[in-house]
């Protein structure tokens, strides 16, 4: 925080987790199937350049384990400096998990998070697969099919689901699970979304 020069209108929190290889005996050493190897899996929480947390962790827990906790601490030090700021938790599909969403939801945070794909949800959005082949294999440029309508969204309890489909070398389905209500327009919502996801 002593780097800004005055308080921002609003700051992104990444949280993320990866793989510690580990070569020996050590203390809580698991084979982790995903990675392949036996390793720690320690949670890292960024905003922007700055490291606000390394938790190192066993790696036979949930990537989003203790993420409440470390972020509840977080949050509550940058609202001490900066009342007003408008904070968006960002994270991968290993941190859409109901614990993570109802926290956000009760202290006012915003949320942007991965959720895993499934048959369903690319059954879902068959057609915007389709269009970012197409336009892909028409002009061999990537390309990314992005909806101004809330034909591919849906509500999962009061939270906003969107599909995005981008296709290039090799195409890629996307699904975000977001803190928007119902009463978000679909301009709203595009714009939200772009501006907090960045390229990916």
């Amino acid at each position: 925080m002593p780097t800004y020069p005055s308080p921002p209108e609003s700051i992104w929190i990444d949280l993320d987790a990866t793989d510690d290889p580990l070569h020996g005996s050590q203390e809580g050493r698991f084979f982790h199937g995903y990675y392949g190897q036996s390793c720690y899996l320690p949670l890292y929480i960024f905003c922007g350049e700055h490291l606000l947390c390394t938790r190192l962790r066993e790696s036979n827990i949930d990537a989003a384990a203790g993420s409440v906790e470390e972020f509840t601490r977080i949050v509550a030090q940058i609202r001490a400096r900066w009342a007003q700021v408008e904070i968006v938790l960002r994270g991968d599909s290993g941190f859409c998990r109901e614990d993570i969403m109802a926290w956000c939801e009760a202290q006012g945070v915003h949320f942007l998070l991965g959720l895993a794909k499934n048959n369903r949800l690319i059954k879902r959005i068959g057609d915007a697969l389709c269009s970012a082949e197409c336009a892909y294999h028409a002009s061999v440029h990537a390309s990314r099919v992005f909806e101004a309508s809330f034909g591919r969204y849906a509500f999962i309890g009061d939270r906003l689901t969107d599909f995005n489909r981008t296709c290039g070398q090799g195409c890629g389905t996307t699904s975000t699970r977001a803190s928007i209500s119902r009463s978000t327009s679909a301009a709203e919502w595009k714009r939200w979304v772009e501006t907090r996801r960045g390229e990916e």
